[in-house]
Order: structure tokens, then sequence, then C-alpha cells
């Protein structure tokens, strides 16, 4: 079966925007046989849906999401009367940027298998239907970036992306995420980790192929962006906060790692703009 290409410049060349959030209720899904050159993640609402995705069927009931990747091929082929889904299509630049803030490995694991993976909200899930309303008549930038952001959660939730990790290991992970720790550093994740810090280094560099310096400061510009995007604090006390060596050092890997200054992620957020 041969399929069109769908680019996110062409489809939505009258926004300057990452992401584009659809709400689709009442009507027929397409059934054009695509691909395209964003991710799109869709979210079944409400009723009974197939879709054929690389050329094999595939069933969707309610609280079904799929994460469908730039080469996935897909269309409907039947629905419900009463199927309501949601759409999020983001770019790819700017979704690889958020999948590595949320887990270094993420993208290589949204790659690796030969069909795109399905799973379900999280249990926390934070949105009604009446919110993707809302937020269909708003696409409003930063809300669509914290849209993405539950979405990634609940697949990193569903995926288990870190359970081949020793427990002692994972659970120590867990904690050097928190702010506390992160401005300590090394000394903290030993701490947390019950080893050695050689042993612990070498349980970094065969897990994520880190040193565990790279790996500390690869938390700390993770919670950094998020710390950014969603909240006013300033962006020299982030820096001081995490622990980095100095705000000017903080810029120069932060731009190394995003390639965005701080300062300008700040900015084209949004969030806290006028």
């Amino acid at each position: 079966m041969s399929d069109v290409l769908y680019e996110f410049k062409s489809i939505y060349n009258r926004t300057q925007s990452n992401y584009i959030f659809q709400y689709v209720k009442n009507r027929r899904l397409t059934d054009i046989y695509h691909s395209h050159d964003f991710y799109e993640i869709i979210y079944f609402l409400q009723g009974k849906a197939t879709q054929l995705i690389n050329g094999c069927e595939v069933d969707f009931c309610p609280n079904s999401i799929i994460l469908l990747r730039p080469h996935d091929k897909h269309c409907f082929i039947n629905q419900s009367a009463d199927t309501v889904v949601v759409s999020l299509s983001v770019q790819r630049h700017e979704f690889e940027l958020l999948a590595n803030v949320y887990y270094t490995s993420l993208l290589g694991e949204i790659g690796k298998s030969t069909e795109p993976k399905t799973y379900s909200a999280s249990c926390l899930w934070p949105y009604t239907s009446a919110d993707f309303e809302k937020l269909a008549l708003s696409q409003k930038e930063y809300e669509l970036k914290f849209l993405l952001s539950c979405f990634l959660k609940s697949y990193i939730d569903s995926t288990e992306v870190e359970t081949a990790l020793p427990k002692s290991l994972a659970d120590a992970i867990t904690e050097m995420k928190k702010t506390e720790n992160l401005h300590r550093g090394i000394e903290a994740f030993t701490e947390l980790s019950n080893y050695s810090q050689n042993h612990l280094s070498r349980l970094i560099k065969e897990h994520f192929n880190m040193t565990l310096k790279r790996y500390i400061n690869e938390l700390r510009l993770q919670k950094a962006y998020n710390c950014i995007v969603f909240t006013q604090k300033p962006t020299e006390d982030i820096s001081e906060e995490l622990g980095f060596a100095s705000y000017s050092h903080f810029n120069k890997i932060f731009k190394e790692r995003f390639a965005v200054t701080p300062t300008s992620l700040r900015k084209k957020s949004g969030i806290w703009t006028a």
C-alpha cells in the first residue's frame, strides 16, 4: 500500500509553534495511509477504533495512547460512532529535545522496536475531556509542552526503562534527582548508593556510558530545564541550587546540551512572559 508523507511545515504553515493539538469528536478520523516528518501522540478518550499501522491492524479502546514516530505509516480503518480522540503533533527536534530531558536513553527505547508502542495514561493523569477542549482552542505552546511531558512520563512508567538497573542504584538515582542531593553531587550520590565512589563510577559507565561527573551534570541539566520552563525561579538561583560550579559554567554546558541558553529558553517557553 502506498502512503502519503505529511510535513509539519506544509500542514501547519500558519503557526510558528512546535506543537499542534487537536480534539476530535463527532467526525471521521483520517483513512489516508500516511507517514510524517514529526512525532504524533494519539490518545483515545472514548469509543473504539482500529488503525492500520505499518501494515498491521491495531485495536484501540478508551485510555489507550500510541506514540507514532516520524517513519511510522498509519490510518484509521474503522471507528465507533462515539469515538473521541486527542492528537498532539510535535516537531521532531522539539520532541527529541524534551525526550532527552526526561531520560537519556528514552529515544533509544522509542526507536528500537519495529512497531510503535501503545500504552495507557498514568494513574495521576491531570487532564479531563473539558481540559482538552479548552486546550484545542488555546494552543498555547507552554501548555502543550506540559502535555507532552505528561505523555512522556506515562511512556516511561509503562516501559520501566530503569528496571535493568540494580535496585540499590535505581533507588539512589531516584533520590539523586532531588535538588538538595544534586547540589551535593558525587558525595550525596555515593552516600545514597552505599557503594564506593569507584564502584559507583563503574556502574554508571556500564549502564549509561558516562563518567560519574557527567551523569550527575546530566541529572542537574534535566532538573534545570524543567525549572526554567515550569517555574518563575531566576536562572541564577537554579544554577546555584543545583550545584553548578558557576553561573557561566552552567550557561555554557546548558547551551551545549540543549542548543539554547537558559535565558533564551525561558523567553521561548512563554510561561512567565507577558
